[in-house]
């Protein structure tokens, strides 16, 4: 194409280029041409469709590598797929999209839907790698069976509110309960959640 132009083109660094003005496709021209190859195809979709599988399937495979190469996961780690995510999306910084995309993958790996929650378990764990040293075999034993016990048992069960009285002794437990800090990004999540909604139901939105 751009041969047969000869002269008349100019250079310009992009890889879709328009017949018309031989400069790039704007982006409504792209979303049109790829709107009209899956009518033709006869496949419901569209090029923006192909971007959210792509940024999904992306955000999951770095997701399992670094689970992969760590062995568990922590807020570092989450960290760390958000800003991968994010430069192969061709963002500079993470945004609200590029979170919404990790969240899916978080979800899928987890079959946790609350990012809370999530944030409350991952905090669990990494006070376990936090006191790892301090934990002797008996002492993980210990937590273990605390953890599927009070887990498994009612709210109102003896043991849990026995266990909970004790935890808040301070003459017993001077340290106190552990305390969920509420962090910045959890401040945000009312409104990421709103962005999530917004991104999975607007039609023709560039990721």
């Amino acid at each position: 194409m751009i041969s047969q132009w000869g002269a008349t083109w100019a250079y310009c660094d992009n890889v879709f280029l328009s017949f018309k003005s031989k400069q790039q496709l704007q982006s409504s021209s792209i979303s049109d041409i790829m709107a009209l190859a899956f009518f033709k195809a006869k496949v419901p979709g569209s090029g923006h469709d192909l971007r959210k599988f792509y940024a999904t399937y992306t955000a999951t495979l770095i997701l399992r590598r670094t689970l992969n190469d760590l062995g568990y996961l922590t807020q570092a780690v989450v960290n760390t797929v958000l800003s991968e995510v994010a430069d192969a999306l061709g963002h500079s910084q993470v945004t609200t999209t590029t979170r919404h995309y990790v969240n899916m993958a978080l979800v899928h790996y987890t079959g946790i839907e609350s990012r809370r929650r999530r944030h409350k378990l991952m905090k669990i764990w990494e006070i376990l790698l936090e006191e790892q040293g301090n934990l002797s075999n008996d002492k993980i034993r210990l937590c273990g069976t605390t953890i599927k016990s009070v887990a498994q048992l009612p709210e109102n069960a003896e043991l849990n509110v026995m266990l909970g009285e004790m935890l808040r002794d301070p003459e017993l437990n001077p340290l106190g309960m552990v305390a969920f800090v509420e962090r910045k990004a959890d401040r945000n999540l009312a409104s990421e959640k709103k962005a999530d909604l917004r991104l999975a139901t607007m039609d023709g939105e560039r990721v």
